[in-house]
């Protein structure tokens, strides 16, 4: 999910299963008939695609993720032989892509969250208690980690980060806390050290133990800048709206409100520019049910848009 764990214990049980948002909402607003294609922007665990296959469609699957790129290869690859396509490419090249291969998609669907068994990957420093060096590329071709904005970034840059793309009340604070701490060497390099960083940072502030881990948004903010998700997610949809034929539908599900104000903002502006329709004005959430079966689709938000 997008949010990081809550400081109530699950951050140490994070389980490799994964439960998809709004799975239903999400697939019916795509309208699937048998045989056309469609694009899974943000396979993961496959969830989507599933159902999508599930329903007689067929899928072309994006991910930058090595081990979902394995995981749809072994799996509904070899299952649907001709129904189901997955490439190591980032949304943003689904023109690109599509152009490649031949394959004209009549819907687009953008999961922007993350998977829990993503964010407890030790390897990419991710999680509160990881001792990794701090990484967060989900995309291991990219050139700059999370370390690397910590260790060149001005306090300035950084506080964009932690301001813009974590909404973090504290990130002035922070920021000059942490370019003070480069100062004397002793910046924190892992997820574990960064999150007990940012707790004593909080906890000198006067803030005591709340619901959420206080790391939270600077963790989120990292992981965003890191993967270029805000930029990632704009070009996904404005040059997946190239690529479909008119009724054609884009699907989108985002977890933060810098997110969800790309999307709202794009759908509204081809609405009056008479490039289509947009579904849902207000945006769909998941139902009192999901959120009480899987608590992290609570920040979730669909929003939809019909190609005229």
């Amino acid at each position: 999910m997008e949010s990081l764990p809550e400081d109530s214990g699950e951050e140490a049980s994070f389980s490799a299963s994964h439960i998809p948002v709004m799975l239903v909402p999400a697939v019916d607003a795509l309208m699937v008939s048998a045989g056309e294609w469609y694009v899974d922007g943000t396979f993961g665990h496959g969830g989507h695609s599933g159902e999508i296959l599930a329903r007689g469609g067929n899928v072309l699957a994006f991910d930058v993720d090595p081990a979902a790129v394995a995981r749809g290869t072994a799996g509904y690859q070899k299952e649907y032989p001709g129904r189901f396509l997955i490439v190591a490419e980032n949304h943003r090249n689904v023109a690109e892509v599509t152009a490649r291969l031949n394959i004209r998609p009549r819907g687009i669907l953008i999961d922007s969250g993350w998977a829990s068994s993503q964010m407890a990957d030790e390897a990419l420093g991710m999680s509160f208690l990881s001792e990794a060096p701090l990484d967060m590329r989900m995309d291991p071709t990219l050139e700059s980690c999370a370390l690397d904005l910590l260790e060149t970034l001005e306090q300035e840059e950084l506080l964009q980060i932690f301001s813009d793309l974590g909404e973090e009340p504290l990130a002035w604070v922070i920021a000059r806390n942490l370019v003070e701490a480069r100062s004397r060497g002793h910046l924190p390099r892992t997820g574990k050290d960064l999150a007990a960083f940012i707790s004593g940072v909080y906890y000198r502030k006067g803030f005591r133990r709340s619901r959420k881990h206080p790391a939270t948004r600077v963790f989120m903010a990292l992981r965003i800048a890191v993967n270029r998700e805000i930029e990632s997610l704009s070009l996904g949809i404005t040059e997946g709206r190239k690529v479909l034929p008119v009724s054609g539908r884009i699907v989108v599900i985002s977890f933060h409100s810098r997110e969800d104000r790309v999307v709202k903002h794009l759908f509204k502006d081809w609405s009056r520019s008479g490039l289509g329709e947009t579904l849902f004005h207000r945006g769909l959430v998941p139902d009192p049910s999901e959120i009480r079966e899987n608590p992290r689709a609570r920040s979730a938000r669909m929003r939809a848009f019909s190609i005229a």
